[in-house]
Parts: C-alpha cells; structure tokens; sequence
C-alpha cells in the first residue's frame, strides 16, 4: 500500500505521531454500569481544574466532560480500570 508516493515508511512515521489513546463517544457505553454496579456518573472538568483527578476517579461507564474551549496541558495517564465498559472523554 502507498501513502501520498512515499512508500510504507510514510505510511508509519504518519501513524507513530497518533496518540496512543482510544475514546469514544459511544451513548450504549454511556449507560453501563461501573464494576461495583454503580450508576454510571459524569465527571465534570471546567478550565484550570484537575484533569488528571478526574481521570483517576473515574470509573469504566463514567463519562468525563472537559468544559468547552478550555486547554488542558501536560501529560495525563489513563490507569487501568477493572470492567468492560469505556470511559468516555468528550468537551461539552
């Protein structure tokens, strides 16, 4: 497969900058239950707050929601989590 005429090693070095990271947005997700059987809750981040706070409290099927135009800088994890359902992370 060719990318652009460059050849596989283009087609690589374009997929090495993506970010290593899977979201979704998928509403089914949404309404599963943590692995407690815990409702699903929503994690609100507004501007200058704690992303990386939010992240770790929050638990598969919870959704976290970053206010609107705000940017969040630096390096986040994403930890592990016991269960099936996502984290969802999306802007309001």
């Amino acid at each position: 497969m060719r990318w652009f005429g460059r050849g596989r090693a283009a087609a690589l070095a374009l997929f090495a900058g993506l970010p290593l990271a899977y979201l979704t947005c998928a509403p089914a997700q949404r309404q599963a239950a943590g692995p407690t059987g815990s409702a699903a809750k929503t994690i609100t981040v507004r501007a200058g707050g704690d992303l990386q706070a939010a992240l770790d409290r929050a638990q598969p099927g919870d959704e976290v929601v970053l206010e609107a135009g705000a940017s969040f800088v630096g390096n986040f994890t994403l930890p592990a989590k016991a269960g099936a359902a996502f984290i969802t992370v999306r802007s309001s």
